[in-house]
C-alpha cells in the first residue's frame, strides 16, 4: 500500500510540475505552443490527419518555393494524430490540444518506468531520489512540458528504456531486456540520428572493453534484429533524407546556430539542472574501486557532460542519466533519511531554477509581451487564412507559426534545413536598396510581407545577412514604422 502511494504521488508531481505554464500555452481561449519548431511539427500532424497514411517527406511550408526535405520523422506525427482522433469528442481544439498534451504523457510514461526499473535491480532504497530529480529538473521540464510537442520529449522515453534496459543486461542477459534495448534503440534512431546514435555508439564501445562476448550471445542477437528491423521499416517508410546546409558560408550558418539557445554551450547550467550533487559525482562512482557498471555509468555521465558544456541541447539527456544513476552512486551511504535530506538540500540550484519557471516570477512581464505579440501574430494569420495561396516573408522565428495558423507558405522557417529562406528574409529586412528588396520578393515568389518590431528584427537578421544594421532606411524600419510610406511594388501581387 505505501509503494502504491509512493508510485501515485511521484507520477503526480512529475505531471504536475509539467503543467507549470498554463499562462504560456492558454491564451483567450487558444492553444499556442512554446517553440516555433513545434508549429513546424504540428504542420505536419495537421498534414497527415488530412491524408491518412502519409509519411511526410518534404515541406512546402518553409523555404518557400523551394520546400524542404526535413530530418523530422513519422513516430512523433503519427503519435500526436492518434491522440487528436481520441481527443476529438471532447474538444474543438483536438489537435492542439494533442499536440499540447502530448510531452508530459511521455514524461509520464517516463517516470512509469524509471519507477519500476529502480525495483529490479536493487535501486528501490534511493529510488525517490531518481524520482525526485526527474520530477523537478528544469531541463527535464523544459523537455516535457505543456504546450511543447518536440522529438526531445519522445528521445527522453525512449533513452530511459534503452539504458535503463543496458544497465539490467550487464548485471544479467535476458531476452526480454534485450528486445526492450534493441525496440528502444530502433525508435530512438528513428526519431533522431543524431543523440541516440552517439549514445549507442558509447554503450556498445562500453560493451566492447568490459564484456565483448556479451554482445553476441542468442538474446542480444535478438535484441540487434529488433533493432535492424525498425532501422529498415524507417528507411522504407522516411528513405534517406540527411543533407547539407545548402553551401551557406560557415559564417552564415555560424550566426544562425547562435540565436538558438539548445546549440550554445551548457556552461554552469548543469548543476542547475541536476544539483550540486553531481560534484560529487566522480567519488561515489569510483570509490572504492568501481566495478564494472559503475565505471560505465561514470564514463556515460562525462561524456554527457562535456557534450552539455559544448551544446546545451545534450544536458536533457545528461540529466536523465544523472538521474538514473542516484540509486548506484548513493546505494552505500547510510542512514537513507539524512542521505536523502543532503541530496535535497543540494537540489539547490534546481529549486532556484524551477522558482524561476512558476507563475509570479520574474518573468512575468516577458511572458505578458509574448503573449501579445503572439495574438497579434495570431490575427495577422487569420487574415491571410482568408487570402489567395502565395508566399509570405516574415521574421524566421515567427514563420512557422504563421504557416500552421494561415495555411500559407512561409519564406523562412526555424530549421537549419530552411536556412536558405532564412537569410534571404534577412537581406531583405536589413536591406536599404529598394531594387535588392523587390528582387528577393521576386525570385522567392512573395505575394505577402509581415512587419515586426524593427529592433528585434534587425538585431537578429543583420549577423545573418552580414551586413551592419541601418534601422532607420531599412525595409524593416520602413515597413514596422511608417508602412505608408512602403515601396510601391510592396502593394503589388508577385
Amino acid at each position: 500500500m505505501w509503494k502504491t502511494f509512493q508510485l501515485v504521488a511521484s507520477l503526480t508531481v512529475v505531471l504536475a510540475l509539467r503543467f507549470i505554464n498554463p499562462g504560456d500555452v492558454l491564451v483567450e481561449g487558444r492553444i499556442y505552443f512554446i517553440d516555433a519548431d513545434c508549429y513546424s511539427r504540428m504542420t505536419r500532424v495537421r498534414e497527415i490527419l488530412e491524408h491518412p497514411g502519409r509519411i511526410v517527406r518534404s515541406h512546402d511550408f518553409e523555404n518557400w518555393p523551394d520546400g524542404t526535405v526535413p530530418h523530422t520523422t513519422a513516430p512523433l506525427d503519427y503519435l500526436i494524430a492518434g491522440l487528436a482522433v481520441v481527443l476529438r469528442p471532447f474538444s474543438a481544439q483536438a489537435v492542439d490540444l494533442a499536440g499540447a498534451l502530448i510531452s508530459p504523457l511521455f514524461a509520464l510514461a517516463t517516470a512509469a518506468f524509471l519507477w519500476f526499473w529502480c525495483g529490479g535491480w536493487g535501486g528501490e532504497r534511493y529510488r525517490g531520489m531518481t524520482m525526485l530529480l526527474f520530477a523537478v529538473s528544469p531541463g527535464l521540464i523544459h523537455a516535457t512540458v505543456f504546450g511543447r510537442p518536440d522529438h526531445q520529449s519522445l528521445l527522453v522515453l525512449l533513452l530511459a528504456v534503452a539504458l535503463g534496459a543496458e544497465w539490467r543486461l550487464a548485471a544479467r542477459i535476458t531476452r526480454g531486456w534485450a528486445m526492450a534495448a534493441g525496440a528502444a534503440w530502433g525508435l530512438a534512431l528513428w526519431v533522431s540520428l543524431f543523440e541516440p546514435l552517439v549514445l549507442l555508439g558509447l554503450v556498445v564501445a562500453l560493451w566492447l572493453i568490459g564484456n565483448r562476448a556479451a554482445l553476441w550471445t542468442r538474446e542480444r542477437l535478438t535484441g540487434w534484429a529488433v533493432l535492424g528491423g525498425i532501422l529498415l521499416l524507417a528507411l522504407a517508410l522516411e528513405g534517406w533524407r540527411v543533407r547539407g546546409l545548402g553551401g551557406l558560408s560557415g559564417r552564415t550558418t555560424d550566426a544562425w546556430f547562435a540565436t538558438i539557445g539548445e546549440l550554445r554551450g551548457g556552461g554552469a547550467g548543469l548543476l542547475r539542472w541536476v544539483g550540486w550533487g553531481a560534484l560529487f559525482t566522480p567519488f561515489l562512482l569510483l570509490w572504492p574501486p568501481a566495478r564494472n557498471r559503475k565505471a560505465a555509468a561514470f564514463v556515460v555521465l562525462t561524456v554527457l557532460a562535456i557534450l552539455s558544456l559544448v551544446m546545451l541541447r545534450w544536458g536533457y539527456f545528461f540529466a536523465l542519466a544523472f538521474a538514473m544513476s542516484l540509486p548506484w552512486q548513493l546505494q552505500r551511504l547510510q542512514p537513507v533519511w539524512a542521505v536523502s535530506l543532503a541530496m535535497i538540500v543540494l537540489l539547490w540550484p534546481s529549486w532556484r531554477e524551477l522558482d524561476d519557471m512558476l507563475p509570479g516570477s520574474g518573468r512575468d512581464p516577458l511572458r505578458v509581451e509574448r503573449r501579445a505579440d503572439e495574438i497579434s501574430l495570431r490575427q495577422a494569420a487569420d487574415w491571410l487564412r482568408a487570402q489567395p495561396r502565395g508566399g509570405v516573408l516574415a521574421p524566421w522565428w515567427q514563420s512557422p507559426a504563421l504557416a500552421y495558423w494561415s495555411g500559407q507558405p512561409m519564406v523562412a522557417g526555424s530549421s537549419h534545413e530552411s536556412l536558405p529562406g532564412i537569410v534571404a528574409t534577412a537581406r531583405f529586412f536589413t536591406t536599404m536598396d529598394q531594387s535588392e528588396a523587390r528582387e528577393i520578393l521576386r525570385q522567392r515568389r512573395v505575394r505577402y510581407v509581415v512587419a515586426y518590431d524593427t529592433g528585434r528584427v534587425l538585431e537578429t537578421s543583420a549577423p545573418l545577412a552580414q551586413r551592419p544594421a541601418a534601422p532607420e532606411a531599412s525595409m524593416a524600419s520602413i515597413l514596422y514604422r511608417t508602412p505608408r510610406s512602403a515601396p510601391p511594388f510592396l502593394r503589388n501581387d508577385f
